[in-house]
């Protein structure tokens, strides 16, 4: 996380507006440190963020049902960290971390609004597509 921080730190600077709070391709504190990139984020920017990760790193959980917006706790040390969202039907689970200044309570109702029909929050899918549509342009 330290070598993209500086450059997200950057794009939040220029921004004409700011969101209400940042979900962050990767983990908040279900982390093996307790800091994913986006708790990093939310510390530097004192700004709020959920990290939404297609992996696991680290932490104990049952896998959620198969429905959509089934979800299981994830546990590090004997404490909640996170979820396992089924965020489509008969797709692989997205692990769900509070980054910083977002509460375990507030995590599901805020991505269940951000996920259509794709496995991933909208907002993420979106930046994914960018990105890789500028790295495109610049290969």
């Amino acid at each position: 996380s330290f070598r993209e921080v500086p450059a997200i730190i950057e794009a939040f600077i220029n921004l004409d507006r700011k969101p209400d709070l940042f979900l962050v391709d990767g983990h908040g504190i279900c982390h093996p440190r307790g800091v994913g990139i986006a708790s990093h984020i939310g510390v530097v920017l004192d700004y709020p963020t959920i990290g939404v990760a297609k992996s696991k790193l680290v932490g104990e959980f049952s896998m959620p049902g198969p429905k959509k917006g089934e979800f299981s706790t994830i546990k590090l040390y004997g404490e909640d960290v996170g979820f396992l969202y089924r965020s489509r039907e008969n797709v692989k689970p997205i692990f769900l971390s509070p980054g910083n200044k977002v509460s375990l309570n507030d995590i599901i109702p805020i991505i269940s609004t951000c996920i259509n029909k794709y496995r991933l929050p909208e907002p993420i899918r979106f930046a994914d597509r960018l990105a890789g549509e500028i790295k495109k342009e610049l290969v």
